[in-house]
């Protein structure tokens, strides 16, 4: 609310505790104002906060993912090495089998 000149003369020409009561009125005015500048930072601050928690759930829940891919991956990497190694056994045993084919064949040479 804005101060008149009449205002503020009547309150200089009035007693020393009228002019007390003013300035405690003129202060409890900013306080209130620093009050509810301070409660819209409050609530922006409590807003950030739980975006931030949000953005911290999502980031924690694909980390996760991401370790069970991972993991996944590690597996499947481990089971084809088990598997290309079985087919290197086998290929060997293919070659000692037919060089045995091949040494019998021979012994048939017309």
């Amino acid at each position: 609310m804005p101060k008149t000149p009449i205002k503020h003369a009547a309150v200089d020409e009035a007693p020393p505790s009228m002019q007390k009561v003013h300035q405690v009125v003129v202060t409890s005015e900013k306080t209130l104002v620093s009050m509810d500048s301070i409660q819209t930072a409050a609530t922006s601050v409590r807003e950030s906060v739980a975006l931030i928690s949000d953005a911290l759930s999502e980031q924690r829940s694909a980390s996760t993912e991401l370790a069970k891919n991972l993991e996944s991956i590690s597996q499947l990497s481990e089971e084809n090495m088990a598997s290309v190694a079985a087919v290197a056994e086998t290929a060997k045993d293919l070659v000692t089998t037919s060089d045995k084919l091949h040494q019998t064949i021979s012994f048939f040479k017309v």
